[in-house]
C-alpha cells in the first residue's frame, strides 16, 4: 500500500482527522482542524524561488499545538441526542513529531493525534496536505541502535 499523504509533514489549518470518532449518541466525521495560524521567523521558499527563477521566501505559519481548534458537529446516530452535539479538539499530541520546534514552538505535523474527549477513538492521527512540501519531521527514525 502506498502513501499519498505522507506522515511527517508540517500541518496546517485544513489538515483533518484521519478517521471518524463516535461518541454513544453520534458520529464525529473527519474535519479540518482549524486553529490559530502562528508566524514565525523561519523563511521557506528561498532556495526554490532561486533554483526556479521567481517566487518568494516567506516566514512559515504553523498551527498552535495548544489549540483551540474547530469542533467538530456530530450526526446523530440516536433518536434523542444530547445538546450539543459538538466534540470539542483541544490540543494536539505530539507522536510523529517528539523533538522538532520552530521558535519554541513543537511542530505538529501528519501523524501527531488531535485530542477529542468524550469520543472513541480520543486521539486521532491527523492528515492532510501542506503549505511545506520539501519538510519531512521525524520520518528518517534509526531502527538501529548508533554506536
Amino acid at each position: 500500500m502506498s502513501v499519498i499523504i505522507p506522515d511527517g509533514i508540517i500541518c496546517n489549518a485544513s489538515s483533518f482527522n484521519t478517521i471518524a470518532s463516535t461518541s454513544g449518541t453520534g458520529i464525529y466525521n473527519p474535519t479540518p482542524i482549524g486553529g490559530i495560524p502562528l508566524p514565525t521567523t523561519c523563511i521557506y521558499g528561498a532556495a526554490i524561488a532561486a533554483r526556479v527563477g521567481f517566487g518568494a521566501a516567506l516566514p512559515m505559519i504553523l498551527v498552535n499545538p495548544a489549540g483551540p481548534f474547530v469542533p467538530i458537529p456530530g450526526v446523530p446516530t440516536t433518536i434523542a441526542p444530547p445538546v450539543p452535539l459538538i466534540l470539542a479538539r483541544p490540543t494536539i499530541i505530539p507522536k510523529q513529531n517528539t523533538g522538532v520546534y520552530i521558535n519554541g514552538i513543537l511542530v505538529p505535523v501528519n501523524g501527531d493525534l488531535i485530542n477529542g474527549p468524550g469520543a472513541t477513538p480520543t486521539n486521532v492521527p491527523l492528515t492532510g496536505a501542506t503549505l511545506y512540501p520539501t519538510i519531512l519531521i521525524g520520518t528518517n527514525i534509526p531502527t538501529e541502535p548508533e554506536e
